[in-house]
């Protein structure tokens, strides 16, 4: 999927406009708006300030090799950990698919002050989800 529908969908979880985006990171909503069809790319120096102004879990998950330019994640499982480029790259992917499967068993729009006790708690589950395992 392109990261300007992955923008789109990310935005629209946080409620965010494109207005709204556009204000955040100093852009008109146009250009937000064609980065989101694909009518022009976004310029990877925008990537982070986008990605911080969305705040969006998911959408950090999705693209955080093209955001960041590298092949890192914050966790890995295991006592050893192969550091050669494939092995790391392969093991990042695994860990990012298990961490968006995750992401997908909560919902993600409904605002975090109109949450209750239990769908907080869940929610905590799922971002904490290491400390549970």
């Amino acid at each position: 999927m392109a990261i300007g529908d992955l923008l789109s969908k990310a935005r629209k979880r946080q409620g965010m406009t494109q207005k709204d985006l556009a204000a955040d990171v100093n852009y008109s909503r146009e250009a937000i708006a064609k980065y989101e069809t694909g009518a022009r790319k976004m310029p990877k120096e925008l990537y982070q300030e986008v990605t911080e102004s969305v705040d969006d879990p998911q959408f950090y998950f999705e693209t955080w090799e093209a955001v960041s330019g590298i092949v890192s994640i914050p966790y890995f499982d295991g006592e050893y950990i192969d550091q050669h480029p494939a092995s790391m790259h392969y093991l990042v992917r695994k860990e990012t698919a298990e961490a968006l499967e995750q992401l997908n068993t909560v919902c993600w729009v409904k605002p975090a002050n109109v949450r209750t006790a239990d769908e907080r708690e869940e929610m905590k589950k799922v971002l904490c989800r290491s400390q549970y395992d």
